[in-house]
C-alpha cells in the first residue's frame, strides 16, 4: 500500500470512526433524555437502528481491509464500474440489520451504556461478515422456495390423481371400471384442501341426486365420507358426519345406529364450534332413532330442538306421507302422549 492509500485509509477510517463514536454518543443522549421523558420512544428507537447501520457500515469497512489494502471505486471497463470499498461498507450495512434478525435472544436497548456497546459489537460483527449473512439468507431463503415448489408440484400431482379417482367412483356409465376404495382413500388423504372440497361436494351433490330415484348407487358416497373424517383429526368439520348419516340412512339397507351415531357427532361438532342451524340434524337423528325404538323423550327432544326452525319445523308440522312415514306412524302410535304437545306446536297427520 503506497503512502497516498495509506493516508487515504486513515482518512476514511477516522471518518467513520468517528461518525460512530458521535452517532453512540447521540443515542446515548437519547437514551437518557427518554429516561426523563424528553423523547419518544419512536426518536430513540430511529436512533437505535441508525447506529446498527453506521456500525454495520464500519464493519464492512474493516472486510474491505483484511488484505490491507484499499480498493477505490475504479471503471473496469466502458460499461463496468467496480464499487470497491462502497461495496463492502453496503454489504456491512445489511449484515449489521441480518445478524439482529438471526441473533437470538433480545437485547435491552434501556439498560444504558453498556448494552450500547454491546449493540455497537454486534453490528460491527454483522457489519464484517456481511457478505457471508447475506448469503447464507439469500441461500436459505432460495432452499425454501425450491422446498415450496416442490410440495405445490407434488399437491397438484396428488390433487389431479385424486380428482381422476373420484370422476371414475361416481360416473354412472356401465362401461366405467369401479375403483379399488383403499386407493381413493388414500388418494383423497394424499391430496390438497381445496381437493378435499371438491370430494365433499362431488360427494354431496352425488347423494342428492340418487337417494330418491337410485337408491342402490348412494353407498358410493360412503368411501370418500369416511376419508374426509379420517382427515379431519381435529374434528372441526360436522358436516362430513352428517353427510354419511344420511347416506347411512338412505341407502337400501339402512344402518341406523351408524347414521344415528354420525349425526350425534355432527351435532357435537356443530354445537362445539357455535355454528347456527344445522338442524336437519335433529330432524334425522329422531327418524334414526324413531326406527331404532328409542325412548319417547329421546325423541321428543330432537323434534323440540328442531321445531323453531322454518325448514325442519315445516317438515314436522306436515310430514310427508311417504318420505316421513316413519314419524308418521310413530306420532300415531303415541298419539295419548303427545296430543297436547302435537296440538300445542301445529303438528297435522295426514289422513
Amino acid at each position: 500500500m503506497t503512502p497516498k492509500h495509506q493516508l487515504l485509509v486513515r482518512i476514511i477510517g477516522g471518518l467513520l470512526a468517528m461518525t460512530l463514536l458521535t452517532m453512540t454518543l447521540l443515542v446515548a443522549t437519547a437514551l437518557a433524555a427518554s429516561r426523563a421523558g424528553q423523547t419518544s420512544p419512536a426518536t430513540l428507537e430511529l436512533w437505535l437502528w441508525l447506529l446498527i447501520g453506521g456500525s454495520g457500515m464500519f464493519g464492512g469497512f474493516l472486510y474491505g481491509l483484511k488484505d490491507r489494502s484499499l480498493v477505490l471505486p475504479h471503471r473496469t471497463s466502458r460499461f463496468e464500474i467496480e464499487p470497491g470499498f462502497v461495496a463492502d461498507c453496503l454489504f456491512g450495512l445489511a449484515g449489521g440489520f441480518l445478524i439482529f434478525i438471526l441473533l437470538p435472544g433480545n437485547f435491552d436497548f434501556d439498560a444504558g451504556i453498556w448494552e450500547l456497546t454491546k449493540i455497537v459489537a454486534v453490528a460491527v460483527v454483522g457489519g464484517y461478515g456481511g457478505r457471508a449473512l447475506v448469503s447464507k439468507v439469500l441461500s436459505q431463503q432460495f432452499q425454501e422456495l425450491e422446498q415450496d415448489i416442490q410440495s405445490l408440484r407434488s399437491q397438484n400431482k396428488q390433487g389431479g390423481t385424486a380428482l381422476a379417482l373420484l370422476s371414475q367412483h361416481f360416473d354412472d356409465d356401465l362401461d366405467t371400471p369401479p375403483v379399488d376404495e383403499a386407493e381413493l382413500k388414500e388418494a383423497i388423504l394424499a391430496a390438497p384442501a381445496s381437493i378435499k372440497t371438491v370430494a365433499f361436494n362431488m360427494a354431496h351433490d352425488f347423494r342428492n341426486n340418487t337417494y330418491e330415484e337410485h337408491p342402490e348407487r348412494i353407498d358410493r358416497a360412503i368411501p370418500v365420507l369416511e376419508a374426509l373424517i379420517e382427515d379431519d383429526v381435529t374434528n372441526r368439520y360436522h358436516r362430513n358426519h352428517a353427510e354419511l348419516a344420511y347416506v347411512l340412512k338412505d341407502k337400501i339397507s339402512p344402518e341406523w345406529k351408524r347414521a344415528e351415531e354420525a349425526l350425534t357427532k355432527a351435532i357435537e361438532i356443530r354445537d362445539r364450534r357455535n355454528h347456527s342451524g344445522f338442524r336437519l340434524y335433529e330432524f334425522n337423528r329422531a327418524i334414526c332413532r324413531i326406527h331404532l325404538q328409542a325412548p319417547l323423550p329421546l325423541i321428543k327432544s330432537d323434534l323440540d330442538e328442531a321445531l323453531p326452525w322454518p325448514r325442519t319445523g315445516d317438515l314436522i308440522r306436515h310430514p310427508h306421507p311417504i318420505k316421513a312415514r316413519a314419524l308418521i306412524e310413530w306420532l300415531k302410535q303415541n298419539r295419548d302422549q303427545l296430543a297436547g304437545w302435537m296440538k300445542d306446536n301445529g303438528i297435522n297427520l295426514p289422513a
